[in-house]
């Protein structure tokens, strides 16, 4: 098995642990894994301070944030302050805050110029940066390759995407040309300030090391799920989908796939949460509506209901960096249909967790769909597999181990 992160150092000189993080005012991936983190330091004993831009306690569940002191180091009179400036102004302010600190982790950009810039090189508190992905509004060539490669290919090579991939890449190629040039010479000063470098993968390790040209270690996420028997799965039984309207997410090329799999299953089902208006409109274009069910914004509960009782889950995203999702599957005891690329590649172990495709091949996902539809024992089989996987790799205390030795110094 390919180590996932350093072992649990033997001694705890650390004590006071500050994560930075741009913005808590929306909930998302790697804000989820900045609370867990900062709550499971706390419960072991590490007194822990959050900054951050934005927050706001609505976007969270009720006492999410309890015993967690939250500062925001972001002023309206930022906005007055030359671009070039600004990362100046808060790394001061974090300084101030955190000049007890031990150790500083920086997660996504700009943090990483907030914290890089807080001390002189050589001194301050020590410099961890737990790197969900390099910032791909800087660097989409590199935290997606194989989506801005099939904008390259043009529209003829992936027709049932409508062009998607082309007005994706050609929209980043034109977006804020000089501010994109001012914040790249900004972070690619930054990041060689580091004391060490954490990447949720192997993919975004390397990602980092091809940017930067530092070395990265892969860090594994983990996640927590309350402790239950194992949910049988729904009767009519159904596939779970998780995503968003995003194009990295995969809707149009997973749609694509499930036209092609209803033709040889017309039992099949599929639940999706995370559809806006256009991608109903498309379940509609293509005669879906009898095979996919689209939910409305699901609450933890019913979100935890939504996986377990699917009879697996469908992942298909490109160029995921880690991807929470099919953990939170193996967790449930569920089977896993993930992309090959990215991190799900790595956490999905192929014909023993789950199956894994090529996401940009419709053809490939529809195979793998119909594969594990036709047969719910081996479904299960995997399932109970992907658990044992999630108990020895990914609960939230193996993370908190890995994490805990990435803090201590060298």
């Amino acid at each position: 098995m390919v180590e996932s992160g350093p072992e649990p150092a033997r001694t705890q000189p650390v004590r006071q642990v500050w994560m930075v993080h741009p913005r808590l005012d929306r909930r998302g991936g790697a804000e989820n894994v900045v609370l867990d983190i900062s709550r499971g330091l706390r419960a072991r004993g590490y007194a822990v301070s959050i900054a951050t831009a934005r927050f706001s306690a609505s976007a969270w569940p009720d006492g999410a944030w309890d015993g967690l002191p939250v500062h925001r180091i972001e002023k309206r009179s930022d906005r007055l302050v030359p671009r070039a400036v600004r990362p100046r102004f808060r790394a001061r302010r974090l300084a101030s805050l955190a000049r007890d600190a031990d150790v500083v982790v920086a997660h996504n950009f700009p943090a990483t110029l907030w914290v890089a810039g807080a001390w002189p090189p050589g001194a301050g508190p020590r410099r961890v940066w737990y790197c969900e992905e390099p910032p791909e509004r800087l660097y989409a060539a590199e935290t997606l390759p194989t989506l801005m490669a099939a904008g390259a290919a043009g529209a003829e090579a992936h027709p049932w995407a409508d062009g998607a991939f082309v007005e994706r890449r050609n929209y980043v190629a034109a977006r804020r040309p000089k501010e994109t040039v001012l914040d790249r010479r900004l972070d690619q000063a930054a990041v060689p300030r580091y004391d060490a470098i954490y990447g949720n993968s192997h993919f975004i390790a390397d990602a980092v090391e091809r940017v930067y040209g530092c070395a990265a270690q892969p860090l594994w996420c983990g996640v927590a799920v309350a402790e239950s028997a194992p949910a049988p799965p729904a009767d009519p039984p159904y596939v779970a989908w998780v995503t968003n309207p995003r194009l990295a997410k995969n809707p149009l090329g997973t749609l694509e796939a499930i036209r092609l799999a209803a033709v040889e299953a017309p039992d099949l089902q599929v639940r999706v949460v995370g559809f806006d208006a256009s991608l109903r409109e498309r379940v509609e274009q293509l005669g879906l509506g009898g095979h996919v069910t689209v939910l409305e914004r699901l609450d933890d509960a019913a979100y935890a209901d939504h996986i377990a009782a699917g009879r697996f889950l469908i992942y298909p995203s490109i160029d995921e960096p880690f991807g929470l999702v099919p953990i939170e599957a193996m967790a449930r005891s569920r089977a896993v249909a993930a992309s090959r690329l990215g991190g799900p590649g790595e956490t999905v172990e192929e014909g023993v967790t789950g199956l894994c495709f090529d996401p940009l091949d419709p053809a490939d996902i529809a195979r793998v769909l119909l594969e594990l539809w036709r047969d719910p024992e081996r479904c299960d089989a995997l399932g109970r597999a992907g658990r044992v996987r999630y108990e020895a790799e990914f609960t939230l205390e193996r993370f908190l181990d890995r994490f805990e030795a990435a803090l201590q110094p060298a």
